[in-house]
Parts: structure tokens; C-alpha cells; sequence
């Protein structure tokens, strides 16, 4: 059916489309796998044959699009055969630029309309291909270039992909040439079989923190059992771990609470997080995201998951993945900290389906974080009294919270508006929120709509208390002004 890698004893990366009914979303039936491991021919001994208790499809796998076209099935019992290492960012980085040599396997079909099903492991040379190349008109299916790899095989183009190789393995050797490394998986082909269209792959490592929390989730505590040599599922395990199963505490020696701030990405974006009095839950996000449209435009959006009673765990080696979903647009966030507990750092990848520019991308942005706040209140709302924040360029904002702590009641902040035809003014408002507004807690987001004294625009915001007296957020303003529509863009601040 598909081919796939081992990435643990009992875990086998594949492709989405490969584990899914593609109609409905539905993961297949975890009792219709065999997998086979342990030979290049599957039909020969030795081998080793599992069953798969469990199914997991990528979180952000886009069925029409294909991006993030991966799965795992976890083994029921698991395969002695060694596990293939994952690309990483930033260390393997430089393996996914054009003119890198790779190497392509799986047990696809060799033509178009074969005879005979095949039984041994294919493997080719191919070369990675700039972004450009597989963005041509002339393709059946977009390109979307920080979420796939494009390779082919000049100057003869000998080599491709086809039906059943799904899954398989795109592989180099890592930057000090002594290991083996997963750079993608296939995802599809063009023009049915010919080598002389590319081939695209999911990137290994947009999906290697999410393969890692299943990986660690599903670890077998003891030694697997002798595995049967037939071609028949073995009888299912039932797996009742999750990812990122159970907080685990702060170690010893380290403070974690309290808010981390950082840059995210070459543009040098704003990031945000805050983490809980207890040191082992991240409770609050915010960041400034650029995506990348494929008609050349930049979208600068503010994304925040800020909440009342929502909050994600840190695991045993303080990492976390969360995910956005918001209308057309979902966002992944993956992190980590340091063991000295100094520094957070991770990924953010996030795709923006807009009706005016297409699909948009922001591809793998790395970010990094570090402690600024000692530690962090147990309060669940904001104190009564103003908050004087600053932001990135110096700007001072100030936030009004009303004597019982429970509402946001004023705004004041100045900041650079752009306006059309390349004009700019440095406007100074004060805002008075509506009596009305909804209960501030600990984490949220305002609009403020003003229509007065010659001021007719509009303020959204968020919102993150991080103690009594330290609260972060993004500011995003546009006002009607002699120019026209005027705005600021996203704005962080911080006290």
C-alpha cells in the first residue's frame, strides 16, 4: 500500500494520505495494517511482521492541500530493526538547500501500470531543487514552499517516485557525514509516474517535535516480545498514553515561572510566553507572525492564545507543542527549554488561506525566549490600578484596570501609523473602554472601537498577566486620517 520509516521500536513514520480515509479524515482502521520491517524483500526471511494498535494522523494535515501529509502507526509489537534519525532545525538546514544529493527509496510501483506488485526496496539518487522549480503553472498541484521539498534528478531526469512509495524515505547524510537522516517523506508526484516531473516531500523537520512527543509517549517500558514471522496482524495492544501525558515538576534548581520574552524569525518579531506559579504549565502566547503569500505579498498578523482556562503542560523535558485553529488560518507552535532552565527555543509553523492573496506560509520559523520576570502571581485577575508598558521601539502604553481588578476601562498608547502613498504619522490617543466590557481575567484579548473628536479607528489587543504588577501583549491600531486608512501593525509591549 505505502512505504515508511522506523523511527522508534514501535513507531513507523508514513505518509497522512497513506493512514486516512481521504473523503472523510477518518483515520483507517488500525486492524487493516501489517507492517513489514527487517528485509529489502517483504515477501522474504527474515523478517518481521506487526500489527498496529493505533493510528495517529498529523494534527495539521491539510487533506486538500496535502501539507503536513504525515502519520504514524504505532506497532503493537515492536521490530528490533534500528531507527532512522529525523532532520532537524537549525542543524540540518543547510542539507535542505538546492543542489543537496539525496537519496529516495520506498517499494512503489516501477511503471505506470505494472503487472506484478514489488517486492524489493527501490532506491535512487535524486537532488534537492530550489522552491522555484516545483512553483511552475505547468504542475498539476501547488508548491508550498516552507512546508514541502522538491527534488528531481538532472540533467537525464532518470528517477522519481511512484504509487506505493508514499511514505518512504528522503535521505542524506547529516552535516558531519557520519549518520544517516530522514530529510522527508513523499507526499506525491506529478504527471502519474514520469521521472521527468519532481517530487515533493513533507519536511521531516516541521513534524519532528510532534513525532517526538508520540515517540515518548508510547516508549515501551519493557523488552517487546519475539515478534511472529507471518503475514497476519498480531492481536492489538491498546495504548492509553497521550502525548504530552502528565506534567512533570521543575527540576531542582531551576525557576521557570514567571515570562519569557524573545524574537522570533530573521525579521526579529515579538515573542511571548508565560508559564504558571507551579513551573510546569506554559499558560500564555503571544507572538507578531509574518507569512509569505505565493503572490509575493507579506501579512503580518498578531497570534495569541491567550485564555482563561486553558493552559498546556510541560513534560519531563519541558518541551510543548500547541496549535492554533482559527477560520482559514492554523498555526503550530513547538518548544523547549534548556536544561539550565536560561533559555526557551523551538519552531513556529503556520499557513493563512486568505480570498485576496491565496495560501500564505510562514515555513519554519525559529524563535528563542528568555526569563524576564523572577517569577509569577497565582492571582487570577488583573490588579486594580494602571500598568505602564513599553514596546520593541520605546513607545509608552498605559492600561487602566477599574478598582475591583475585574475590567480593562482605559487605554493610552502612541505609536508610528502607515499610511497610503508612503505616508506616516506619530499619533498619541486615550481610549476610554465601554462600561460594558466583558470580565478581564488573568488572559484575553480586547477591541475597542472610537468614533469622537475627530478620531474614527479601531484597537484590538491582548492581554497576558504574568503577576500582580507584569502583564505582556500585542497592539494592533487603524484610524481614518487626512491620508486615508492609516494602521500600525502589530505591536508588542510589556512592563
Amino acid at each position: 500500500m505505502c512505504s515508511g520509516t522506523v523511527i522508534a521500536p514501535n513507531v513507523v513514520l508514513t505518509a497522512g494520505h497513506c493512514a486516512e480515509q481521504i473523503a472523510t479524515g477518518q483515520p483507517d482502521e488500525p486492524s487493516g495494517y501489517a507492517v513489514v520491517t527487517g528485509n529489502v524483500d517483504w515477501t522474504a526471511s527474515p523478517r518481521q511482521v506487526s500489527g498496529v494498535s493505533r493510528v495517529v494522523i498529523y494534527p495539521a494535515f491539510n487533506r486538500s492541500s496535502l501539507i503536513g501529509d504525515a502519520a504514524l502507526l504505532i506497532l503493537s509489537t515492536s521490530t528490533t530493526q534500528p531507527p532512522l534519525a529525523l532532520a532537524s532545525y537549525p542543524s540540518d538546514s543547510r542539507l535542505l538547500e538546492a543542489g543537496t544529493s539525496a537519496i529516495v527509496a520506498g517499494w512503489g510501483e516501477t511503471e505506470k501500470e505494472p503487472k506484478d506488485v514489488t517486492e524489493r526496496l527501490q532506491w535512487a539518487p535524486t537532488v534537492m531543487q530550489l522552491a522555484g522549480f516545483c512553483e511552475s503553472e505547468a504542475f498539476s498541484t501547488p508548491f508550498y514552499e516552507g512546508y514541502e521539498l522538491c527534488t528531481t534528478y538532472p540533467p537525464d531526469f532518470e528517477t522519481g517516485v511512484c504509487f506505493g512509495d508514499s511514505g518512504g524515505p528522503l535521505l542524506a547524510l547529516d552535516p558531519a557525514g557520519s549518520d544517516v537522516v530522514e530529510l522527508g517523506l513523499v507526499s506525491r508526484g506529478y504527471g502519474e509516474c514520469s521521472t521527468h516531473y519532481p517530487t515533493v516531500f513533507t519536511r521531516s523537520d516541521l513534524i519532528a517535535s510532534w513525532v517526538r512527543e508520540w515517540v515518548n509517549a508510547v516508549k515501551p517500558s519493557l523488552q517487546a516480545t519475539p515478534i511472529p514471522s507471518i503475514l497476519s496482524p498480531v492481536p492489538e495492544q491498546k495504548i492509553t498514553d497521550a502525548p504530552a501525558a502528565g506534567p512533570a515538576g521543575a527540576p531542582a534548581g531551576r525557576r521557570l515561572e514567571g515570562v519569557w520574552r524573545g524574537t522570533l524569525g530573521k525579521e526579529a518579531k515579538s515573542i511571548g510566553l508565560v508559564i504558571g506559579s507551579a513551573g510546569h504549565r506554559l499558560t500564555a502566547l503571544a507572538a507578531t507572525v509574518v507569512y509569505r503569500c505565493r503572490s509575493g505579498h507579506l501579512i503580518t498578523e498578531p497570534l495569541h492564545r491567550l485564555s482563561n482556562d486553558e493552559s498546556w503542560p510541560l513534560t519531563a523535558t519541558d518541551n510543548f507543542t500547541i496549535r492554533f485553529s482559527a477560520g482559514r488560518e492554523n498555526d503550530t507552535v513547538a518548544g523547549a527549554i534548556d536544561p539550565t532552565g536560561a533559555r526557551m527555543s523551538g519552531t513556529l509553523t503556520g499557513t493563512l488561506d486568505t480570498q485576496r492573496y491565496g495560501l500564505c506560509s510562514t515555513g519554519a520559523v525559529p524563535w528563542s525566549a528568555r526569563h524576564s520576570v523572577a517569577s509569577a502571581s497565582s492571582s487570577t485577575r488583573a490588579a486594580a490600578g494602571s500598568y505602564y508598558a513599553q514596546t520593541d521601539e520605546g513607545d509608552r502604553i498605559v492600561l487602566g484596570v477599574v478598582p475591583d481588578g475585574k475590567r480593562l476601562d482605559r487605554l493610552e498608547f502612541s505609536a508610528v501609523y502607515e499610511c497610503p502613498r508612503h505616508h506616516s504619522l506619530h499619533i498619541t490617543r486615550s481610549f476610554l473602554t465601554p462600561r460594558n466590557r466583558r470580565t478581564l481575567g488573568r488572559f484575553g484579548a480586547f477591541t475597542i472601537h472610537l468614533e469622537e473628536r475627530g478620531y474614527r479607528g479601531r484597537v484590538d489587543g491582548t492581554f497576558a498577566l504574568a503577576s500582580k504588577h507584569t502583564v505582556f501583549g500585542t497592539l494592533k491600531a487603524i484610524a481614518f486620517t487626512r491620508f486615508g486608512w492609516c494602521h500600525t501593525g502589530v505591536i508588542p509591549w510589556a512592563t
